[in-house]
C-alpha cells in the first residue's frame, strides 16, 4: 500500500515537472515560429539577401542556355540561370524569350505561364491565377503582343520569379531594345 502511494506521488511529481518544462518552452517555440515567418515573408533587397533573379539581373529567371544574349554578364557565377550586365538587359532577354513563345501560339496567360513555369518545377495553377488577377486579364483571353498589354503580365511574373518590382520605365526601356 505504501509503495503504491509512493509511486502515485512520484508520478504526480513527474507530471508536474513535465508540465512546468512544457510551459517554460512554449514562449521560445512560439518566438521561433514567429521569427521564421517574418523572415520568410520579407522581400530581400540587398547584398547576399537578394533573390537569385535580382543578383543575376534576370528578373524573369531565364534558365542558362546556349543563346548568346546581348549584354550577358561575363561573371557566370550561376550555372543554372542567365546573368546580365543590368536589369534592363535581363528583362529584355526575358521579353525576347516570351515573344518567341508567343509567336509559337502561346497567346493567353494560361499558355504563356504553362510554358514559362511548367508543372514539373512550379505550382503553375497558382502562378496563372496570380498573373491573371494582378494583370486584370482573364487567363484564357487571347492577348496581342503590345507593350501596354504585356506590362502588367510581365510585372506580375517578375514579382513571382524574383520578388522584383518592375516599374514601367524599366519595362518600356527593355521593350524598346527587343
Amino acid at each position: 500500500m505504501k509503495r503504491r502511494k509512493t509511486m502515485k506521488k512520484s508520478n504526480k511529481i513527474l507530471l508536474w515537472v513535465i508540465a512546468i518544462i512544457t510551459l517554460c518552452t512554449i514562449p521560445f517555440i512560439y518566438m521561433a515560429i514567429v521569427k521564421r515567418k517574418k523572415v520568410a515573408v520579407q522581400t530581400p533587397n540587398f547584398g547576399s539577401d537578394q533573390t537569385r533573379g535580382i543578383k543575376n539581373n534576370n528578373p524573369l529567371n531565364l534558365r542558362q542556355t546556349n543563346i548568346d544574349w546581348k549584354h550577358e554578364s561575363g561573371k557566370d557565377f550561376d550555372s543554372a540561370f542567365e546573368e546580365f550586365d543590368s536589369m534592363v538587359w535581363g528583362l529584355r532577354a526575358g521579353l525576347r524569350n516570351m515573344r518567341t513563345w508567343f509567336e509559337r501560339g502561346n497567346q493567353t496567360i494560361e499558355k504563356i505561364i504553362s510554358v514559362w513555369a511548367p508543372e514539373s518545377e512550379n505550382d503553375t495553377e497558382s502562378y496563372i491565377q496570380y498573373v491573371s488577377e494582378k494583370s486584370g486579364i482573364p487567363r484564357d483571353a487571347v492577348i496581342e503582343w503590345e507593350k501596354d498589354t504585356f506590362y502588367p503580365i510581365v510585372a506580375a511574373m517578375c514579382k513571382i520569379e524574383s520578388q522584383f518590382d518592375c516599374d514601367y520605365e524599366l519595362y518600356k526601356d527593355a521593350w524598346n531594345k527587343i
